[in-house]
C-alpha cells in the first residue's frame, strides 16, 4: 500500500508538470534555465546575487504562463508535418 500510494504520488508530480510545461513551453523553460543557473550558483558557493536570482525566478513564475509566443507560418506548417509524421509511424508501427 505503502510503495503504491509512493508510485501515484509520483506520477501525479509528474503529470502535473507535464501540464505546467505544457501551458508556455518557452517561459517554462526559461524558468527551469534559471532555477538551474541558481543551483549551480549555489553549489558553487557564490552567495551574492542568490536572493535577487530567487526574486527574478519567482517574478517569472507569477507571469507564467503570460502571452504564448508567436509561430510564424512556416514554423507552424513544420510542426503539423511533424506532428503528421509521427502519427503516420506510429500508424505503421503498430499495423504489423
Amino acid at each position: 500500500m505503502v510503495f503504491a500510494n509512493l508510485v501515484d504520488e509520483k506520477v501525479m508530480n509528474l503529470v502535473h508538470s507535464l501540464i505546467w510545461f505544457s501551458r508556455n513551453p518557452a517561459a517554462a523553460l526559461s524558468i527551469k534555465r534559471r532555477e538551474f543557473k541558481l543551483k549551480v550558483k549555489l553549489l558553487v558557493a557564490n552567495p551574492e546575487g542568490v536572493e535577487e536570482q530567487k526574486r527574478i525566478i519567482e517574478e517569472h513564475r507569477e507571469k507564467y504562463p503570460g502571452e504564448l509566443p508567436k509561430l510564424t507560418l512556416e514554423a507552424s506548417l513544420v510542426l503539423i508535418l511533424l506532428a503528421f509524421s509521427l502519427y503516420l509511424i506510429l500508424y505503421l508501427l503498430m499495423e504489423h
